[in-house]
């Protein structure tokens, strides 16, 4: 092998006729890389022109990769792709004329098929056709090592002094163009990936629908990060489903499209996309060869699909929110010159969470949409059953109201209609009583039935005549003075209680609202049942309070007289109803039902506390508003 070392004199006559051509060659190498503004017109720039100035069959530029164990190659000229193909990534730890020549930093020169297979074994098999000559230079910018420009010779030829030091000059300058315009590319790539961001961010807050949304977050990449762009969502039945699929060329992505209809992506397959959505893990494959494809365990159709699709270099990053996979961002350039990176791949994860955070929004106001529609539905549906509800109200209101008068209207008719028959049974009874001699006892004792029988009667068509009455009359609302109203009705009890020892203990009462006849009627039957039931009390005491609890007036009358069982409590304010036998403690049943119904038809509302030989109190209460 022979080395070149920088520090070796040249002296004029070595530069001889050669001299001039590599000035002009010089020359044009210049203006080229002066021309370049990006690290592949740089590389394809010295490849070009370092072949036309020493006279190359072919030549390469090859950069170490992001993490340094590997050389790529970034651009050739004079070979064939599939010739190349199985050199585009050398690693560095075979030996061969490249990773030598980058790892000793040392340009390497290789005149002979001879020297070549001398010096690198590993290939002999490879260099078995060839016949000519390459040289291997070191990119190095300082002590820094960029990579390696390569030059084949299909002839055998040597390097002169002068041949040697313009290559060194040669990838010298091509290393400082590299550097220079790397860092021209990289601050331009920065302002790019901020503008886009900017962009992205503005599209994102824009609207919260889904499928518009990342439609122009895809747009947005193409083709400023990727020649293919495709999001996919996942769907209900276990599939992650491309909601968006981008590319300059309309009938490509219709390919795209139809491809994944014959190839659905199961979320739980151990595929690329499948896989990034389950673990959250991004993927980055740099480069893809069409042996990478020939090695799958696929059909022959699917890898010409895939071929045709032409996917050099692939990132797949899941889209993230609150911790978990709400989507999948695939990008795919065509060129493997345009390969990507690791720091490629570490903006696409910041795109994709940004769009994460949008699909999760807008999933959000989805569910919170759905939910109102729901509640607007159910609202709906309630308020047609509460309109139909009321109607239905109305309408039974109505026939109970018909029912209700019609049974009034009855027991008013029935009990006037019974009191003249009820009068000539009472008096006719009396007369055959007279008649009868003293002697016919038997006669005697059922005409003394009869007559207590229609005296119960007597007393129910009285009760019914003034239920019905307490519910027919019109209402004349005045003030009432209660005191006074008690006063009078305790009067009007005179002969009801002569010959009783009763104590009475009246508290001051208040001037209420109402229908003073009515509330005399409520008095009345209540007294009427504190008599009835302390008849067997040798001391009765009857008591009438009042009391003021919230908007309600309350009155109450109490005794100590036989109680009631309070299980039963509810009966009492029902007509006819009855909680002692007839034969102890006379009555109809009615009087109570009569004071439920006033006091309901002055808005109050009535109740009865007891216990056995407890004595009883019945209350009722008349709002401090009396109602129309």
């Amino acid at each position: 092998m022979a080395h070149f070392e920088t520090n070796e004199q040249v002296s004029p006559s070595e530069l001889g006729a050669a001299a001039e051509h590599h000035i002009r060659a010089w020359w044009r190498v210049t203006q080229a890389l002066e021309a370049a503004r990006s690290p592949h017109e740089v590389t394809q720039a010295v490849v070009d022109q370092g072949i036309e100035a020493l006279g190359a069959s072919a030549g390469s530029v090859m950069l170490v990769s992001a993490g340094g164990e590997a050389l790529n190659v970034v651009g050739f000229s004079g070979y064939r792709p599939e010739e190349l193909a199985p050199w585009r990534t050398l690693p560095l730890h075979l030996h061969t004329p490249s990773t030598a020549a980058f790892k000793s930093r040392t340009a390497l020169f290789v005149e002979n098929q001879r020297q070549a297979v001398a010096e690198y074994p590993a290939l002999a098999e490879v260099l078995q056709h060839f016949s000519g000559s390459l040289v291997a230079l070191p990119l190095m910018v300082r002590e820094q090592t960029l990579g390696v420009l390569l030059l084949t010779f299909t002839v055998q030829r040597s390097f002169s002094p002068a041949d040697r030091m313009f290559l060194l000059s040669l990838s010298s300058q091509c290393a400082q163009a590299l550097q220079r315009s790397q860092a021209l590319h990289d601050a331009q790539r920065l302002n790019d990936q901020l503008s886009f961001l900017a962009q992205a961010s503005e599209i994102l807050s824009r609207s919260l629908e889904l499928t518009e949304t990342l439609g122009s977050i895809a747009r947005l990449t193409v083709p400023r990060l990727t020649d293919w762009c495709a999001i996919y969502l996942p769907s209900a039945d276990n599939l992650l489903v491309p909601v968006t699929v981008v590319h300059q060329d309309p009938q490509m992505v219709a390919f795209l499209q139809a491809f994944i209809e014959r190839n659905p992506v199961q979320i739980d397959e151990d595929n690329g996309t499948g896989r990034v959505f389950l673990t959250g893990v991004p993927e980055l494959v740099p480069t893809i060869t069409d042996e990478m494809y020939d090695v799958l365990p696929q059909p022959q159709e699917w890898k010409d699909d895939v071929r045709r699709l032409q996917l050099r270099s692939v990132i797949t990053v899941p889209m993230q929110a609150g911790g978990r996979s709400v989507g999948v961002l695939g990008m795919a350039r065509t060129r493997l010159e345009q390969a990507y990176t690791e720091s490629d791949l570490a903006f696409a994860l910041e795109v994709a969470r940004r769009a994460g955070s949008a699909v999760e929004n807008a999933q959000l106001y989805g569910q919170a949409q759905q939910e109102v529609a729901e509640r607007a539905r159910a609202q709906a549906a309630l308020d047609a059953a509460n309109s139909h509800l009321e109607e239905r109200v109305l309408e039974r209101t109505r026939e109970l109201e018909e029912v209700n008068a019609d049974l009034e209207a009855f027991a008013y008719s029935a009990s006037h209609d019974l009191r003249t028959p009820m009068r000539h049974i009472i008096s006719f009874s009396e007369l055959l009583s007279r008649r009868l001699g003293p002697d016919d006892e038997r006669s005697h004792t059922m005409l003394a039935q009869i007559q207590q029988a229609a005296g119960r009667m007597n007393a129910t068509i009285d009760g019914l005549l003034d239920l019905s009455r307490g519910s027919r009359l019109q209402m004349n609302k005045a003030q009432v003075n209660l005191d006074a109203l008690l006063q009078e009705t305790v009067q009007s009890l005179i002969f009801v209680t002569a010959g009783r020892d009763i104590e009475w203990r009246f508290a001051p009462l208040p001037t209420v609202e109402g229908d003073r006849a009515l509330l005399r009627l409520v008095l009345q039957n209540l007294l009427d049942n504190a008599l009835k039931y302390t008849r067997r009390q040798a001391r009765p005491v009857i008591e009438v309070s009042s009391r003021r609890q919230g908007d309600e007036q309350i009155v109450t009358v109490k005794d100590n007289g036989v109680g009631f069982d309070p299980q039963y409590a509810h009966k009492l304010f029902g007509a006819f109803q009855r909680l002692h036998h007839p034969g102890d403690f006379e009555g109809t049943g009615i009087g109570l039902a009569n004071v439920r119904r006033i006091v309901s038809r002055h808005g109050g509302r009535v109740w009865a506390e007891s216990g056995p030989d407890a004595g009883a109190s019945f209350s009722f209460s008349l709002p401090l508003s009396a109602p129309d």
